[in-house]
């Protein structure tokens, strides 16, 4: 591990967790990391050997969460609103989409895509006084990459 120039990253120096958030060292979509860990006693100064992961990149590496969802009902039908998953998806990733999927009591389910620059999507010609469950999906274009699901939020329409 000589050659490689490692930098040490503030916050995750002398912790005793068991993890450390990299995030802000590896933001950079278009590099490939690697990260080294050892452990270290105090009252001795004893250490082991480092241990180092595996390479891996921002970009395909990082687990995309499902953006959070806040429905109400109006006059017009169901406005979903949606708040991206986290910091670092908005910042390294220029182009974030959302899949909704709109569950009828039925079953049958149907799919709405739009884009991120717009925080919410009104869904209507609904039935009224009907349940309806909702989920959504953060994507990624770009990278061809999405989340999971979000867990379902059912609302009753107006």
């Amino acid at each position: 591990y000589g050659d490689i120039d490692w930098l040490n990253v503030s916050g995750c120096q002398g912790i005793q967790k068991h993890q450390c958030d990299l995030s802000s060292v590896t933001s950079d979509t278009r590099e490939w990391y690697y990260a080294r860990v050892r452990a270290s006693s105090v009252p001795s100064s004893s250490k082991s050997a480092w241990a180092m992961s595996r390479r891996f990149s921002p970009r395909w590496d990082t687990k995309i969460s499902p953006p959070a969802v806040k429905l109400s009902s109006s006059k017009q039908g169901i406005v979903v609103h949606v708040k991206p998953p986290r910091v670092l998806v908005r910042k390294t990733h220029i182009s974030v989409d959302y899949n909704i999927y709109v569950i009828h009591a039925s079953g049958k389910e149907e799919v709405y895509k739009f884009a991120y620059c717009s925080h919410k999507l009104t869904l209507t010609e609904l039935q009224p006084k009907t349940l309806y469950c909702i989920q959504a999906q953060t994507v990624i274009p770009r990278h061809t990459r999405s989340s999971d699901r979000s867990s379902a939020k059912c609302i009753t329409t107006a």
